[in-house]
This record gives C-alpha cells, sequence and structure tokens, in this order.
C-alpha cells in the first residue's frame, strides 16, 4: 500500500492567534504564598467548608455517570 500525500494550501485569511503569556514559572518559583500541608483528615474539613467545591465535585461526578452510561450504550449498539 502507498501513501498519498497532498500538498497543504498556505491560507493568510486563517492565521491562529498567538496567546501571550500570563504565567511566568520564574515569577511563580518566587510567590510568598504560604505553602500547606494536609492530612486526609484536614483536607475533608476544608473541603467540606468550602459549599462550592463539594456542589461542583458532586455535580461533575454526577455528569460523568451519565456519560459512561451513555457511551456503554453507545457501544452496545456497534456490536
Amino acid at each position: 500500500m502507498q501513501s498519498v500525500f497532498f500538498p497543504i494550501p498556505k491560507c493568510t485569511s486563517h492565521r491562529i492567534p498567538v496567546a501571550p503569556r500570563r504565567l511566568d514559572p520564574a515569577e511563580a518559583a518566587q510567590d510568598p504564598a504560604e505553602k500547606i500541608t494536609l492530612d486526609e483528615k484536614a483536607f475533608r474539613f476544608l473541603y467540606n467548608e468550602d459549599a462550592m467545591a463539594v456542589e461542583k465535585t458532586a455535580d461533575g461526578i454526577r455528569k460523568f455517570s451519565a456519560d459512561i452510561i451513555k457511551l456503554e450504550k453507545l457501544v452496545a449498539s456497534m456490536l
């Protein structure tokens, strides 16, 4: 089997803009933010104190689960 290569036309009207760099690793390394260390108990306490984190995580898990069911049905229909 032989591969066929087609020339890619140069389109100047469809240029992808370059995003400016907003974060710099060297600058982040010098950030005076305090580093915290958490064990599981402290993490769970802080996590449960943040209602949005709990709600968004639960919502994401529910949607992921629903997508798995859809995917399983799709694959089953293809077999």
